[in-house]
């Protein structure tokens, strides 16, 4: 029987409750596994159906190959934040972790790690590398992200990733970092979902690298104020909707070595001032709907690379990165998308 402590939340007959639980898969139990628990004591079966105390920290088991079975992490304290610190293990599963307050590095580089799931991350305000290097990450499940103010990295490098589910960012406003590198190098994407990211404001590599990606919602990046490097490298790409972007001011490669890309619907760029290698390397890209440079600052590169280009003309795209006097570009004819 547990002693009830300080934070120890009772069931309704005196007996503590478990705050906070999950089951884990090792690949197998040769190597020692490590879990690390923020915010009170906790306890451990290790695969051999004993649990064994620990104080709030780091925990281990001790290399073996005689340990089999799955491991189980507990607490009837209110756990802030768990890490899963080794790469051994193959599945994840929190079945209670409505306390838990702080994702940050929760599987980070787990690379054995294919798949993962949590009952409650509706108190989570931090996503930082939570599954960064996941890289045989298979699917993804929808989770509560609905107090999520920084998605940092989130999710980089889970090359495996077919699809993504429409997850609540609504949350995520000024955090300076709140979606760097989110989905960088999740190649196996091929679409990405509708999600409400007209409240967040810093956008930096968001979907660098993700090059299996065919198509992308028209989002609506209401109070974006920059989009650096969103989707560069995204190879995949033949056509770019409509964004909606009114007080966005850097466009410094968003869309760097989208060499797929043919055309590219109407580009909402007046409040923009740095467009430097925007499109560069956009080798197959034909024509733009429109794009307004007028006023900016910086356009170097702005188009170097783009052979094929049309529309604009050779003549239009030395008025658009000729700076500060720039230009308003609309296409007269029909750009295809």
């Amino acid at each position: 029987m547990l002693t009830a402590i300080h934070g120890v939340v009772a069931s309704s007959g005196g007996e503590p409750s478990i705050q906070f639980s999950a089951t884990v898969t090792p690949f197998d139990f040769a190597t020692s596994n490590t879990v690390t628990v923020t915010g009170g004591d906790f306890e451990v079966d290790w695969g051999d159906g004993v649990f064994a105390p620990y104080s709030a920290g780091a925990a281990s088991s001790v290399a073996s190959n005689s340990d089999t079975g799955i491991i189980t992490v507990q607490s009837t304290q209110q756990i802030s934040k768990v890490v899963f610190n080794t790469d051994t293990y193959t599945a994840i599963d929190i079945t209670d972790s409505d306390t838990i307050t702080v994702a940050e590095g929760m599987c980070f580089s787990l690379t054995n790690l294919t798949t993962f799931a949590m009952n409650n991350a509706s108190n989570i305000t931090t996503f930082k590398n939570a599954w960064n290097g996941c890289t045989t990450l298979a699917s993804f499940p929808l989770i509560n992200t609905g107090s999520g103010t920084t998605f940092e990295s989130a999710w980089k490098g889970c090359a495996t990733l077919t699809s993504f589910p429409e997850i609540d960012v609504t949350s995520m406003t000024s955090d300076a970092f709140g979606f760097w590198t989110t989905w960088q190098d999740c190649a196996g994407l091929t679409a990405f979902p509708d999600i409400d990211v007209s409240n967040a404001q810093t956008f930096n590599g968001a979907w660098f690298d993700c090059s299996g990606l065919l198509t992308f919602p028209a989002l609506d990046f209401t109070a974006a104020t920059s989009i650096t490097n969103n989707w560069s490298g995204c190879t995949s790409l033949t056509t770019f909707p409509a964004i909606t972007t009114p007080v966005c001011t850097v466009y410094a490669s968003a869309w760097f070595g989208c060499t797929g890309l043919l055309s590219m619907a109407a580009l909402g760029t007046s409040a923009g001032l740095n467009f430097s290698n925007m499109l560069q390397g956009c080798s197959s890209l034909i024509c733009l709907t429109s794009v307004d440079t007028v006023g900016g600052s910086s356009a170097t590169d702005m188009f170097t690379g783009c052979t094929a280009m049309t529309a604009p003309s050779a003549g239009d795209q030395t008025l658009l990165t000729t700076l500060p006097a720039g230009f308003n570009y609309v296409n007269g004819s029909s750009c295809p998308l």
